[in-house]
């Protein structure tokens, strides 16, 4: 028996009550939400990324699936915590996926252990002590997964997460890619700041200053400066009304109120 059905361990997908056409539904959802082009959605602090089940349809027409019975592939899926699911209502009903707390178990594969008796582990009797279990095995390099990517291409997705979210919340146009807002967060990330605390300093602030006179420094060099932890522990006062100045780093100084922002 072939052991991995692309990159899943095949005895798990049954064990979940999973069938091939699963594997090639989840591995699509994975390989498009790696890609970075999926669209993502902030929900109740965790990144998901929408699913459009026409798009299945239309991308996979070898399955033959109509769209209820992608929906409830994926609704079963979610069931047994491959993957989470979460909907959304805004004009209509959307539904968001991110990897759920079983989905790592997938990646386990069984490898051939050797010995004196079965120098080769033999198809006859592949596992002579029993079987190892490895876990994230890269078995097939040309479909990492994104727990597989370096750290490297990690960080460039958290830039895009941060500044997508800015760019929403604040109504900005800022750029991912420029290298003064990377060391920006960077620097935060080095001091083991989170996603989350990212998202959290942008609602605060947004809260606060969209609509005022103090707007113009919802941007990268005034959120994600040496005042980031400030600003992620501060409480939610409203706008500024008073105003307030640059110090020179790009952050901001309060004029008149006593405190610095």
């Amino acid at each position: 028996m072939k052991f991995t059905i692309l990159g899943y361990n095949q005895a798990k997908l049954m064990e979940f009550g999973l069938d091939a056409v699963d594997a090639v539904l989840l591995r699509y959802f994975v390989d498009f939400k790696d890609s970075g082009t999926m669209v993502k959605e902030n929900i109740e602090g965790e990144l998901y990324y929408w699913l459009k089940y026409e798009g299945i349809m239309k991308e996979l027409p070898i399955l033959n699936l109509k769209k209820d019975s992608i929906y409830r592939r994926f609704k079963n899926m979610a069931k047994v915590e491959i993957l989470n699911h979460k909907t959304k209502k805004s004009k209509g009903v959307y539904s968001y996926y991110n990897i759920g707390s079983n989905y790592l178990s997938l990646l386990s594969d069984y490898i051939t252990v050797e010995s004196d008796y079965n120098p080769r582990g033999s198809d006859l009797d592949p596992y002579p002590f029993g079987f190892k279990s490895v876990t994230l095995p890269d078995l097939n390099p040309e479909q990492k997964i994104n727990l597989l990517k370096d750290k490297s291409i990690k960080d460039n997705n958290i830039y895009d997460q941060v500044i997508n979210y800015l760019n929403k919340k604040a109504d900005t146009r800022y750029k991912a890619a420029s290298k003064k807002t990377k060391q920006l967060i960077k620097a935060r990330l080095d001091e083991d700041f989170a996603l989350e605390d990212f998202y959290k300093v942008i609602d605060i602030k947004v809260s606060e200053w969209l609509n005022t006179n103090m707007e113009k420094y919802l941007r990268p060099e005034t959120l994600f400066g040496t005042k980031f932890e400030g600003y992620l522990n501060q409480r939610n006062r409203g706008g500024l009304k008073n105003g307030g100045s640059e110090d020179g780093s790009g952050e901001v100084q309060a004029d008149g109120i006593g405190f610095s922002v």
